[in-house]
This record gives structure tokens, sequence and C-alpha cells, in this order.
């Protein structure tokens, strides 16, 4: 029993650590050439501006889940 208590917390620890290394290994790799360059801020703008429109989607139906709980 006390094993299915700690497998949990190891699991995530060793989770985290293999997550550790997969960043280290693909930071440490060259980014490529001027156009794969391109490419990837343009991928970052578009996943950014993704992120900032379901924040304000998600902060509006929160927002107004709230107000319903409250009103009730």
């Amino acid at each position: 029993m006390e094993t299915l208590v700690w497998s949990p917390v190891v699991l995530g620890i060793f989770g985290m650590a293999v997550a550790y290394f997969f960043y280290t290994y693909i930071a440490k790799q060259d980014a490529g050439h001027d156009r794969m360059k391109e490419i990837d801020e343009a991928l970052h703008e578009g996943a950014m501006d993704f992120m900032c429109a379901e924040c304000q989607m998600l902060g509006t139906f929160a927002s107004g889940a709230v107000l319903l709980m409250f009103i009730r």
C-alpha cells in the first residue's frame, strides 16, 4: 500500500527529469537556416495570438460562471 502512495511522486519526478533532458537536448540544436527561423518566428507569433484569444475566452467564461454562482 505504501508503494501506491509514493508511485505518483516518483513517476512525476521521473517525468520532469525526462522532460528536462529533452528540453536541453533540443535547446542545444542548431536553429537552422534563415527560412526556418522565419517560419519559427511566425509559428511562435501565431501560437501567442491563439493563447491570448484563448485566455480572453476563458476569462469571459469564468467571469460569467462566477456571476451565475453568486446570483443563485
